[in-house]
């Protein structure tokens, strides 16, 4: 359950009933092993307003395929660069992990081997990676891990745990893609004249295509 909120926001929570990792089982075992990587969550970068986060596991979920080898090679690079090692990679297909070779994370999987998780019940060829992402982003709160989840094209500045609170069920990050939008600024057009108004209204909000989440 996330901490008092440091705004004075109250919130209907959702909260997920861990269960113990059961033998055998891949994903909780990776996930296990990667947030011991990372240890205790640190302060937020909001600390004189925030209260220290519980020292629960977190994790980063990332899923690709051998069509994103070049994208991931830069995002763990970029991971490596801001210290952050406790990222589970799912590869959707047999090519990624060679690919990356020793670039891939230690807790690395395919898809295919995660059982029931990734059965795709539309019949034969590969799973949808959006239905995959949140089977395995649901199995994972249900270990008791906090995850973040990351698109391949991903590129990290800092350790993202430093910019998140806590404190609601999901946290958005903007894309950040250029100044305004990595503030959440609202774009707005404007013009009457043109037979509508704010048509655009707020469309470059970074949190509205949450790549990032917590």
């Amino acid at each position: 359950e996330p901490i008092k909120s440091a705004h004075g926001l109250n919130i209907a929570l959702h909260v997920v009933s861990p269960t113990p990792c059961a033998a055998g089982d891949a994903l909780c075992e990776l996930a296990t092993a990667a947030a011991g990587k990372h240890g205790s969550p640190p302060l937020s970068v909001n600390a004189p307003l925030a209260r220290t986060p519980p020292p629960r596991p977190e994790i980063i979920l990332v899923i690709g395929g051998a069509g994103d080898v070049g994208r991931l090679r830069l995002l763990l690079s970029s991971a490596r660069a801001a210290m952050v090692r406790n990222i589970v990679l799912v590869a959707t297909d047999d090519d990624l992990i060679p690919s990356l070779g020793a670039d891939a994370p230690a807790e690395s999987i395919r898809a295919a081997e995660l059982g029931p998780l990734s059965a795709h019940a539309g019949g034969a060829g590969e799973m949808p990676r959006t239905l995959l992402k949140w089977r395995l982003v649901e199995a994972l709160l249900g270990y008791g891990v906090g995850v973040m989840y990351l698109d391949a094209a991903t590129v990290m500045l800092r350790d993202p745990f430093k910019s998140i609170y806590r404190d609601a069920d999901i946290e958005t990050m903007s894309l950040g893609w250029d100044d305004p939008s990595a503030y959440g600024y609202n774009h707005v057009i404007d013009d009457p004249s043109m037979g509508f108004t704010r048509f655009c209204h707020g469309s470059r909000i970074g949190g509205y295509e949450p790549n990032v989440f917590y």
